[in-house]
C-alpha cells in the first residue's frame, strides 16, 4: 500500500526539521567507549508512536474502511525529523549511563 501525503505536506504548518549531529561530534563522544554496537534502522519509523491528538492527519481510506497510523508512516515531511529527534534522545540516553531499549 502507498499513501500520497503531499497534499498534507502543503497544509502542515510546523514543518520538523531535528538536524544530524556532526559526525565528528559523534565520534569524539564515542571515542572512549567500551561497547559498540550497530542498528538495523530499515523500519525504524514505525517504532516511534504518532500522538493521539495527530493520528487524524495520517488517516486513509481503503475497500475495508478509514484508518489512522499509530506509528509514524513513511511520507510525511515530518517523519525523519520525527524519527531523529527519537534516535538522539535513545542516543542521549545511552551516553548519560541509562540503560534504552528500542
Amino acid at each position: 500500500m502507498c499513501i500520497d501525503y503531499r497534499k498534507s505536506n502543503q497544509k502542515l504548518v510546523v514543518k520538523d526539521k531535528f538536524p544530524l549531529p556532526l559526525i565528528e561530534d559523534v565520534l569524539d563522544t564515542l571515542q572512549e567507549a567500551k561497547v559498540y554496537s550497530t542498528l538495523d534502522l530499515r523500519n525504524g519509523f514505525f517504532h516511534v508512536d504518532v500522538d493521539e491528538d495527530c493520528r487524524k492527519y495520517t488517516s486513509f481510506i481503503v475497500p475495508d474502511g478509514q484508518f489512522e497510523f499509530n506509528k509514524v508512516p513513511f511520507g510525511l515531511s515530518t517523519s525523519p525529523g520525527v524519527f531523529q529527534r527519537y534516535v538522539f534522545q535513545v542516543y542521549l540516553e545511552i551516553l548519560h549511563g541509562k540503560e534504552s531499549v528500542i
